[in-house]
């Protein structure tokens, strides 16, 4: 009985005039699906590459603005340096204070320092210190400075009298966390610390630097205190590259910090 009950019902429905989708009309809907999802994941992928570049190009841009704004503001010699830590590209910044008088494979001297603390910070705590010229640095294990550690005489009136005054001078002792290369050491060099965090580089594009000053996997820029620097540009590239890759190119002139996203 109960099976005599479906098959009349199931006839009352072919009889009805009701009609499901036929098979053209599901090709077409999922058709319709389809380039709608292919749309959406294009426009995503488009604004994350885009957020990327912005991200390639603000991290640089935003370190060497800042470096030059702080040797303005502290009328110190004002250094950003690109450093290649195992493949990771990172960016730091250091200021001036001091000048080598002599060095040994401990570390360096300057005998005339005004200087009596040393402020900034790094990773884990550490106080990298730089040479200007030769780019090369050392992590500093301990700054020791010693008041009336030497004596200088000169003529300071410069009198006929012939008479001449005595003064005194600190030392200060910057002993490295290791050994340090004497040979890029120098008298007469000028060194600083490094005073900001380092930053990262992102990770999926190339940097490649002309201008500067450029030593081994070291580059860096150079702003003095009235403002002006080396020239140097910077291009950034997308590592993968692609057709729809793109270059940006950032501009140091005179001390200015341009961009430029049209090449």
């Amino acid at each position: 009985l109960d099976l005599t009950r479906w098959l009349m019902g199931v006839k009352m429905m072919s009889t009805s005039g009701s009609k499901g989708f036929t098979l053209i009309e599901l090709l077409t809907v999922l058709a319709v699906m389809i380039i709608v999802t292919s749309i959406v994941v294009t426009s995503s992928f488009g604004l994350t590459k885009g957020s990327a570049y912005t991200t390639a190009q603000d991290v640089p841009f935003n370190v060497l603005a800042y470096a030059r704004q702080r040797a303005c503001m502290d009328g110190k010699t004002t250094i950003a340096r690109f450093f290649d830590d195992g493949g990771e590209k990172t960016l730091s910044i250091f200021q001036a204070s001091g000048v080598v008088t002599s060095a040994s494979g401990s570390g360096i001297t300057d005998k005339y320092s005004g200087v009596n603390s040393v402020s900034g910070a790094q990773s884990g705590g550490m106080l990298t210190a730089l040479n200007f010229e030769s780019g090369e640095t050392f992590v500093v294990e301990s700054i020791k400075k010693e008041e009336n550690a030497g004596f200088v005489t000169i003529d300071s009136d410069d009198a006929a009298d012939g008479k001449k005054n005595k003064y005194s001078f600190p030392v200060r002792s910057i002993k490295a966390k290791g050994s340090i290369s004497k040979g890029k050491w120098k008298t007469g060099s000028a060194y600083g610390f490094e005073i900001s965090e380092r930053v990262r580089l992102p990770k999926d594009f190339d940097y490649s630097i002309s201008g500067g000053k450029t030593s081994g996997d070291a580059f860096w820029v150079t702003f003095l205190p009235d403002g002006t620097s080396d020239n140097a540009t910077i291009t950034i590239a997308d590592a993968a590259g692609g057709k729809n890759s793109r270059k940006i190119k950032i501009e140091i002139t005179g001390g200015q910090v341009t961009v430029d996203k049209g090449f």
